[in-house]
């Protein structure tokens, strides 16, 4: 994301204690940006901590605070991107867990009728 839309994205003319961090000693906010491309170091001078925002989001982009820049950031996002995946995984194994019960009533469904319908007929002749 390039570094004027990052700008306006912040109303950082309005917010002058915001402050973009785009490249730093350890390059924390390059390592951020290959987790995902939509977050965004900030320093915040009100409360004197970093600030890792998402750029998606479009009421509330804070994601997490840290008192220094250094590699408990990346370990940070790192779980919580796990976790994520790991929830969408789970997710979509439910789902197909339910797709296939569906399709195993069904099934079993069409298959009583089957044979209510040769029984029927069976006893009519």
């Amino acid at each position: 994301m390039n570094l004027l839309k990052i700008k306006k994205s912040f109303f950082e003319e309005e917010n002058p204690f915001y402050k973009i961090i785009d490249n730093d000693y350890y390059d924390i906010s390059n390592r951020i940006k290959k987790i995902d491309k939509t977050l965004v170091v900030v320093y915040n001078a009100l409360n004197g901590k970093y600030e890792v925002h998402d750029l998606r989001n479009k009421f509330s982009t804070f994601v997490m605070s840290f008192k220094s820049l250094d590699k408990e950031i990346i370990l940070q996002l790192n779980i919580s991107k796990d976790r994520d995946t790991i929830k969408q995984l789970q997710d979509e194994r439910a789902k197909f867990k339910k797709f296939t019960k569906q399709k195993q009533d069904e099934r079993t469904n069409d298959n009583k009728n089957f044979a209510l319908r040769y029984s029927y007929s069976s006893v009519i002749k």
